[in-house]
């Protein structure tokens, strides 16, 4: 975690501002106008470094960063490289001394990085295609020196002179469930630098780019399946492999499915010491949960399986506001908090998630069929239906039909959108001015109407809730002594992905071929060949209502002024009455999160921090459309 500010002192408790949670260890250059900070947990070892200063420029970098072709870059710079947590921060310095504005494009890894260039008396920075490590920036136009970048939304208001102002609109989508962006914050004048941009300011004011843009276009040169699998399953391998390299004890996020079952089967080969350096870490909260679960580890040999039925100690709700700044916008990042202190009790370091899967390399093709018609490839689609006559036939048969069709899934989420407007607990004038059926629509459209499957992926992945749950999960984790990462969302390894010819990744009607055909050997064929990744309906005794917060005592009164302007008071009292008499309508389920949401917002704004534990839960399903 770090902190660059110019032309402003911050206070000196500023470490444990950019990091409240765990043991850390700090840094401090303090060079001219320019205040840099670089604060990182104690677990992380003793030799992690993520600040340097060059004498001989005066120069100095801050990052958060995990440079995978750093060895590589080094050999091209003619810089000496020996250890990673030590020399990462020195060389994507010395890419920016040798290639300035085209460093970022040169870096593959999960990165965010700030560096002070004293020769130009100019700051530059820039984060991860993906977004998996934050950025966030204020800058004052009137005065191109006064300038603040942190890993935080807290870093940049206490390293800023101004206060800064809530955005209503923002405090609005937050109620709505629509709040996650990749450039938005809460306050007005503080932004996220965006995924796969660089950021500078100098005397001239601020400017960003984008540097980083996955393409569409197919590598034509692929033409061997066999080839292109192979060449697949040895990115997903260094993708792996360079994660769990970083830390000596690492965690495997399991849920049974074939995304976490991948990283879990390659972590246990590519691990030294499995037996004592690997842990798995998993919810079972669904009836088949468990039994996927453990069948996986059981096959690959895991030994130390950490399972949770319920998270029933959520995290204090003023330790989350003062890692993020803000409620929490995507679940995970606190509901996953029994993995976050267990391994941290368990020396843990580590933690490896298959999450992106979905959006990227394994997702389902749902618009295989859309784009194969419309290239008149109806062969390979012929082909792509599975083994038997029969099969082939139903299935060319289906895609003919629906070549110019949504997918089922879109159907039914766009034919829910004006209910789902309607429940929102907003003044009418406030939905309006957001634009909030629309959003919610473009949401709820899936893969329509994209017509390449890679144009689906690409579309998936940049959308904000990928960037936000990766951004808040690294900030909450961190805040335990542990680092989150997510190989399936490997640059390098979509990249691939994206190239290769559409007619590989479609096989027996599913989709997510050429992964499946890439980790055979690896996960066990249940997991690998499953059509769905439906492990059941929720536990009935998991279940806990009271669990989930004393939100029906909320009173109209008690709210603050900042939320009676955009919540209809009729609306309001309509979700209590329906959570009050209403239990087993599925409308409940609506009205608990709106009222949960107002509740969250509402605490957040007066200063009150009893946990309301339906808050963790209710978040995770705010995100409409997702998969």
């Amino acid at each position: 975690m770090y902190c660059v500010t110019t032309n402003q002192t911050p206070p000196a408790e500023l470490p444990s501002i950019l990091l409240p949670g765990t043991e850390a260890r700090s840094d401090v250059v303090v060079e001219g106008r320019h205040h840099c900070c670089a604060t990182e947990p104690v677990a992380w070892g003793e030799n992690r470094r993520s600040l340097f200063r060059c004498r001989e420029t005066g120069a100095s970098i801050v990052c958060w960063a995990r440079i995978d072709n750093a060895r590589d870059l080094a050999e091209r710079l003619g810089e000496a490289f020996g250890d990673p947590a030590q020399d990462t921060a020195r060389i994507i310095l010395r890419a920016y001394q040798r290639w300035g504005e085209d460093a970022p494009s040169q870096l593959v890894g999960d990165f965010s990085f700030v560096i002070v260039d004293g020769r130009e008396d100019a700051i530059f920075a820039a984060r991860d295609p993906i977004g998996i490590r934050p950025l966030y920036w204020s800058h004052e136009a009137a005065s191109p020196f006064a300038a603040c970048l942190s890993t935080s939304l807290p870093g940049v208001r206490a390293g800023s002179a101004p206060d800064f102002e809530l955005d209503q609109l923002w405090l609005a989508r937050f109620i709505a469930g629509q709040s996650m962006s990749r450039e938005a914050t809460p306050f007005r004048g503080i932004d996220k630098l965006e995924p796969g941009h660089w950021l500078r300011i100098d005397a001239k004011g601020a400017r960003s780019r984008r540097y980083h843009e996955f393409s569409e276009e197919m590598d034509h040169t692929l033409k061997n399946r066999e080839a292109t699998v192979s060449h697949y399953r040895e990115l997903l391998v260094s993708a792996v492999q360079a994660r769990l390299g970083t830390h000596a004890v690492n965690g495997i996020e399991i849920s049974g499915g074939l995304d976490s079952s991948t990283i879990l089967g390659l972590a246990m080969m590519h691990t030294a010491d499995p037996a004592s350096s690997l842990h798995g870490f998993g919810f079972a909260r669904l009836d088949r949960e468990a039994d996927a679960i453990l069948k996986v580890s059981q096959i690959t040999g895991l030994r130390k399986n950490h399972i949770f039925t319920g998270n029933d100690e959520p995290i204090d709700d003023a330790l989350v506001w003062s890692i993020l700044g803000h409620p929490v916008e995507h679940g995970n990042a606190t509901g996953h908090a029994p993995f976050y202190r267990l391994a941290n009790l368990l020396g843990v370091s580590g933690l490896l998630s298959g999450f992106g899967g979905d959006e990227g390399v394994t997702n389902y093709a749902p618009n295989f069929v859309r784009e194969m018609m419309a290239r008149r490839k109806y062969a390979d689609v012929w082909r792509a239906g599975g083994a038997t006559l029969a099969k082939r036939a139903d299935y060319f048969a289906r895609a003919v039909y629906r070549r110019n069709a949504p997918s089922a899934y879109a159907r039914v989420m766009m034919k829910s959108v004006p209910e789902r407007v309607a429940g929102l607990p907003l003044r009418p004038e406030i939905s309006a001015e957001l634009d909030l059926e629309n959003t919610i629509m473009r949401n709820m459209q899936y893969d329509w109407p994209i017509p390449t499957l890679s144009g689906f992926s690409i579309k998936m992945l940049s959308r904000p809730f990928v960037s936000t749950r990766t951004e808040s999960c690294s900030l909450i984790a961190a805040n335990y002594g542990v680092e989150y990462s997510w190989p399936l969302l490997d640059v390098p390894l979509i990249a691939f992905f994206l190239s290769a010819p559409t007619e590989f990744k479609v096989e027996d009607g599913v989709g997510r071929a050429l992964h499946r055909a890439a980790v055979k050997g690896i996960v066990p064929d249940e997991r690998r060949l499953a059509r769905s990744k439906f492990l059941g309906d929720p536990v009935r005794s998991m279940r806990n209502s009271a669990a989930m917060g004393q939100v029906g005592d909320l009173k109209w009164g008690e709210l603050a002024p900042q939320i009676q302007e955009l919540v209809d008071h009729e609306k309001f009292d309509r979700d209590k009455h329906t959570l009050a008499h209403a239990a087993g309508d599925p409308k409940s389920a609506r009205s608990r999160r709106n009222l949960d949401r107002i509740d969250t917002a509402n605490r957040w704004l007066t200063g009150r921090t009893e946990h309301n534990k339906g808050g963790t839960e209710s978040q995770e399903l705010s995100e409409v459309g997702s998969t």
